[in-house]
């Protein structure tokens, strides 16, 4: 079963869609829910056309 939801938007369109869009700041996704510690693996992890494993890089 499929459960759609409706996203309402309270606010005039003409203020709504003069809004800049920000681009996304990752910089403070390094750390915290376990990133820091798979950083590593991350790094060095090789392309996906060879297979993007970790263990032989």
């Amino acid at each position: 079963m499929l459960h759609v939801g409706k996203l309402a938007v309270l606010e005039d369109m003409v203020k709504f869609n003069a809004q800049t869009i920000m681009p996304p700041y990752f910089l403070k996704n390094e750390h915290g829910v376990g990133r820091e510690l798979f950083r590593v693996f991350r790094q060095s992890v090789n392309r996906a056309d060879q297979g993007a494993s970790v263990i032989i890089a």
